[in-house]
């Protein structure tokens, strides 16, 4: 799997790095209504996994992906879609023509109502884009028909992903066995070789 943080950060440029890291993920995840911040000290450690991720740090030696698992309400989405604008932002070098290798962010249902509608440009883009965000997975349809064939939408994409070399991140409310319960044993082998699990904790944060 190419590694997309192919960049190297000057050291003097981390503390901002990190300030505004913070602020993309603080928006709407970890605020009461007074406008308080709240974040528990499983959200620092989470918070802290992520950022190394994201600029590559030495602790973090293997290329993979993340899987982000947890209760409902936790911060994942937000997360999701923050990671996907960071890496725009600070590793804009991996857009190319057409879109092709685009950091891509999507809700489930999305990726199934793609192949369903038979909209080819944006499957090949699930299936080849440099960096795909998937949210909320396990709640969408598990069959669609594409071009009058039953298939397995999420299968196809990890399946063709994983053959590819190309990173995914998901987010969802199953942990790790149940999506191997529900999409089989070959889907969580390659989302465990694929992906680092970080694990979400405590009660929903919405009001």
């Amino acid at each position: 799997m190419k590694d997309f943080r192919r960049k190297v950060f000057n050291p003097n440029e981390i503390d901002n790095l990190k300030k505004e890291f913070v602020h993309i993920f603080l928006k709407g995840a970890f605020f009461e209504e007074a406008g308080k911040v709240i974040l528990t000290e499983s959200d620092k450690e989470i918070l802290k996994i992520i950022f190394n991720w994201l600029i590559g740090n030495v602790n973090i030696k293997e290329n993979k992906g993340l899987f982000l698992t947890g209760p409902f309400g936790t911060g994942k989405s937000v997360i999701l879609k923050g990671i996907i604008q960071f890496i725009t932002k600070y590793y804009s070098d991996l857009n190319t023509y057409g879109g092709i290798s685009q950091p891509l962010y999507l809700i489930a249902q999305d990726m199934c109502n793609y192949f369903s509608d038979g909209n080819d440009f944006m499957v090949t883009r699930m299936r080849n884009t440099s960096i795909l965000a998937l949210d909320d997975i396990g709640y969408e349809s598990k069959i669609v028909k594409y071009f009058g064939t039953e298939i397995k939408p999420f299968e196809e994409i990890i399946m063709s992903r994983y053959d590819k070399g190309r990173h995914i991140l998901i987010s969802t409310n199953k942990t790790l066995d149940e999506i191997g319960f529900e999409y089989g044993h070959h889907i969580y082998d390659r989302i465990k070789q694929m992906c680092y699990i970080v694990q979400f904790k405590g009660n929903s944060k919405r009001k």
